[in-house]
């Protein structure tokens, strides 16, 4: 069983999940800092499962690269899946600077 490595120099971490019978397909999710000089820092999560490689990405969702890196671990610790990632990102970014 695979648990997840970190790869330098930039953020990025890789988890592998096992296929468990009709529970869940076997799959990896890549969880990645993106850092745009213009628009600020953002995530990126790739899903690749069965041979279909699904991504999605914001930037801009913080100024800050330690907030995003912050973002990233937290996804990635808590196995947040492609689907879930933004509504999760949104909530923690609400609550990280004490908004409604």
């Amino acid at each position: 069983m695979k648990l997840g490595t970190m790869v330098e120099p930039k953020l990025l971490f890789k988890r592998h999940f096992s296929e468990i019978r009709g529970i869940q397909k076997e799959r990896t999710v890549t969880y990645e800092v993106l850092v745009d000089g213009q628009n600020g820092c953002g995530v990126r999560i790739e899903s690749e499962c069965e041979g279909c490689l699904r991504s999605d990405a914001q930037t801009g969702l913080t100024a800050s690269p330690d907030e995003a890196k912050s973002l990233v671990t937290y996804l990635y610790e808590n196995a947040v899946l492609l689907e879930h990632w933004r509504d999760i990102a949104v909530d923690l970014l609400k609550a990280l600077h004490h908004l409604a």
